[in-house]
């Protein structure tokens, strides 16, 4: 690795697996239903912000300004929320949305070689988003759909199954917990309800 300017860190984390082995993107099955903790869209409205440099110091930042930028600048990862998950041995599949929700519902989907489809409607699109889409006149649903850096956990499940882990995570984090669509037979993912903004639906590394 070699930079022409500036400082490059790499980080490599190591860490123990107990109980079972690890929950990959690979093990989604048709049927199952599609999951996401917690809120969508924020870091991106954060991002926004920052991008058109509406942090003023001068002045008191909204509520909502402060949740966006909390969000993009101090992200919280489920790691909590994802052990209970690993815990019950009831999760097929999953990953945590950094590359967006359509982005790695596609990885999700790429992995384990099924479709997904998602109810855009059903998407928990975080509470700033709506004041700050107004004031950039942007869309918050985009935001929760592609816009990353979120860190929630979206994972699948049998359908059977969804309420109950539903449940004990919200019981025991208050975190809630939505549905958001089905895995499905063929490729990819499909939305009758939202057309994506990008191409790729997220961020693409290569």
């Amino acid at each position: 690795m070699r930079s022409e300017a500036g400082l490059i860190l790499a980080v490599t984390l190591l860490g123990e697996i107990h109980g079972g082995g690890p929950i990959t993107r690979g093990g989604a099955k048709l049927g199952d239903a599609i999951l996401v903790t917690g809120r969508l869209g924020a870091s991106a409205a954060g991002l926004a912000v920052l991008e058109r440099s509406l942090d003023s110091p001068s002045e008191a930042p909204s509520p909502a300004l402060e949740e966006a930028l909390s969000a993009h600048l101090e992200p919280k990862a489920r790691c909590r929320e994802g052990m209970l998950l690993a815990e019950t041995g009831l999760v097929h599949a999953m990953i945590d949305v950094s590359d967006g929700l359509w982005a790695d519902l596609e990885h999700i989907c790429d992995a384990s070689g099924v479709g997904a489809e998602v109810e855009a409607e059903l998407a928990p699109v975080a509470g700033c988003c709506e004041e700050i889409g107004t004031l950039l006149q942007q869309e918050p649903l985009a935001w929760a759909m592609e816009g990353g850096e979120d860190y929630e956990l979206l994972f699948t499940c049998s359908w059977e199954d969804k309420e109950a882990l539903q449940e004990r995570i919200r019981r025991e984090t208050g975190t809630p917990v939505t549905t958001i669509g089905r895995i499905t037979e063929g490729r990819g993912v499909s939305c009758r309800s939202y057309r994506r903004k990008s191409p790729e639906g997220g961020f693409r590394h290569f």
